[in-house]
């Protein structure tokens, strides 16, 4: 056939809420802070008390094509 069973079982899982509260506040953040990359942004994250990692902020900043 060529597929594989795993590809053919396969569902994507919606999105959590917080990584879509986290999108809202790097969005801000890239407004205020264009020219800021993701260590800058994690940085900003971690003063707002939000705890994230730099491998997500920059897997949500390619999604959000920032």
């Amino acid at each position: 056939m060529g597929v594989s069973r795993s590809h053919h079982y396969y569902k994507k899982r919606a999105k959590c809420r917080a990584d879509i509260e986290e999108q809202i506040k790097l969005k801000e953040l890239f407004i205020k802070f264009p020219f800021n990359g993701y260590r800058k942004h994690v940085y900003e994250l971690k003063k707002e008390s939000i705890v994230s990692t730099t491998k997500r902020v920059r897997r949500l900043m390619r999604e959000m094509d920032l």
